[in-house]
């Protein structure tokens, strides 16, 4: 919700580079047809971006790297020059070749590429009945000064593979020049369990070391963690040292989605301030399941326009977030305020007076002191706090005197809304849509599910703690179709909701019971380009 390219581009993986206060975003940019290029843009505030010349790494017919499909890279700077990595395929095996730049834009390939590619003993290197593409890709590297060697890991496959393991590994190789690459034994995880592992990252932090990959519940295996099922996104492990072994904690996911939503991936970190910025794209669409597609691949529900319709899919740069790593070694995503330089104005402030206070005639509301308080007994209730909002950024404190679910409609039009809940009941938050009239949020907050295209539809759940009486800090950011939510300044959820109204009023909403809503502020944010 933070850069997009410009129709027909589309993003997808991306590599965050900076260099001498410049931030370098470069990622897959689908134009032609899918991932046929590298995007460039850059940005000194990580909030406003203006593109560079597209890199075309597309070579000929017969070459490494004909295409059309290119595979996830990074920048590496080395000896005085920049060494783009990106991966193409060649005779059923990815590869990864690298190109070479003076000043972070004009590109020119490398004389030895293909550069990187997969070997055995320890990883499968020519495709076999059940892996019909050999998996060899998204090198992560970094230059260690023990040893003076460049490491990377990537996303691969060990030689044995059956139908309970995928034979997911994350591959390790070393170079002191990045060209000459040494295969060393994989990294130490219990990945085989889990489709692939793509896009790896690995970082120090608190004294730990941490292991991301990003996969979806894909191939027969699915994916639930204790905060939600049906998982896909960026996952984490935890390790004592950079070579493993490497552990997954219970609630191993750092960012993504649930109900077999694919919206947010390929997550990766940068250092930032004394600390690791996390950073990924957002994809449109969502299922993971490819319904309707006639291969049945996962690919496709987020890629639609095989055929060039690339401007359906406008997948977005998300709003970066800080890594923090609990007492325990668990690590969580937290907001970072620099996102608030994108307001333009204040639109109410608790710490004012409330200039729209409309409840409607099934609940109390009062407002006092900054604080507005809703109650209603067997029923659902709602009071309006602004007429009109479109891209907005929202905060709220919400302690509950013994409802079910207090929450927030937000874009409340034309009888749709997107609405935001704490589910007390369940211990869970929710995001989704009211697709019907006042009734249909109404049964939404009553925890009724839809089946006939109304009432809440559910986009996501997470399962949290929820203290009865607790004050609990929610924050909403709405830019065009995305929705981003904190609880507490820790990230809950990143959705993308196409048919959401694109404007409409903003209520407090509670279902059964009382709660109290103080601190309330609702800004405008600058629209996404």
């Amino acid at each position: 919700m933070i850069y997009r390219p410009a129709q027909p581009s589309s993003l997808w993986d991306s590599c965050l580079f900076e260099w001498q206060g410049t931030f370098h975003l470069y990622h897959l940019q689908s134009v032609h047809g899918l991932w046929d290029q590298i995007g460039h843009a850059v940005s000194d505030d990580l909030l406003h971006w203006s593109p560079r010349p597209v890199i075309d790494v597309a070579g000929q017919p017969g070459q490494w790297n004909e295409g059309p499909m290119i595979l996830t890279g990074m920048v590496v700077p080395h000896e005085g020059l920049f060494y783009l990595f990106a991966g193409g395929r060649q005779a059923g095996r990815q590869v990864m070749g690298v190109f070479v730049s003076d000043d972070l834009d004009r590109w020119r390939p490398h004389s030895s590429n293909p550069v990187l590619c997969p070997k055995g003993p320890h990883y499968l290197d020519a495709p076999s009945p059940l892996c019909p593409e050999v998996d060899w890709r998204d090198p992560c590297i970094a230059l260690r000064p023990a040893d003076g060697h460049y490491h990377a890991l990537l996303c691969a496959r060990g030689p044995s593979i059956t139908h309970a393991d995928s034979g997911a590994t994350i591959a390790h190789v070393r170079s002191k020049d990045l060209i000459q690459w040494e295969h060393l034994p994989p990294i130490e995880t219990p990945t085989g369990h889990f489709y692939d592992t793509e896009v790896p990252d690995l970082f120090e932090l608190d004294g730990r070391y941490y292991l991301l990959f990003s996969t979806a519940t894909s191939g027969g295996f699915q994916i639930n963690t204790t905060c939600r099922d049906n998982v896909t996104g960026t996952f984490y492990m935890v390790g004592d040292n950079a070579d493993g072994p490497f552990d997954l904690p219970d609630d191993c996911l750092l960012a993504g989605a649930g109900q077999g939503r694919m919206t947010s991936y390929c997550g990766r970190t940068i250092a930032y301030q004394g600390g690791r910025l996390f950073y990924h794209h957002i994809n449109r669409g969502g299922d993971v399941q490819a319904q309707g597609s006639e291969q049945g691949s996962r690919l496709l529900p987020y890629h639609v326009n095989l055929g060039g319709n690339v401007q359906k899919l406008r997948h977005t740069w998300a709003s970066p977030k800080m890594v923090r790593a609990r007492g325990d070694g668990r690590l969580y995503l937290e907001y970072m305020p620099l996102l608030e330089k994108l307001e333009t104005r204040t639109l109410c402030d608790s710490t004012a007076a409330t200039p729209c206070f409309q409840p409607d005639l099934y609940g109390q509301w009062d407002r006092a002191d900054g604080e507005i308080v809703g109650e209603c007994l067997a029923r659902t209730s709602s009071c309006k706090v602004h007429e009109d909002a479109a891209d907005l950024h929202l905060t709220c404190r919400i302690r509950s005197g013994g409802s079910a679910r207090p929450g927030i409609l937000l874009r409340v039009a034309d009888g749709e809304a997107v609405l935001v809940t704490l589910n007390f009941g369940r211990q869970r938050l929710e995001i989704g849509t009211c697709n019907n009239d006042r009734s249909g949020w109404g049964l939404a907050m009553a925890d009724v599910l839809a089946t006939n295209g109304t009432s809440f539809l559910y986009n996501d759940l997470c399962r949290r703690e929820l203290k009865d009486g607790a004050e609990h800090l929610l924050r909403i950011f709405a830019r065009d179709e995305h929705f981003e939510v904190y609880l507490d300044e820790r990230w809950v959820f990143t959705s993308v909701i196409p048919n959401a109204p694109k404007a409409g009023s903003v209520e407090l909403a509670i279902a059964r019971g009382r709660a109290t809503f103080t601190d309330l502020r609702l800004a405008a944010i600058e629209p996404l380009a």
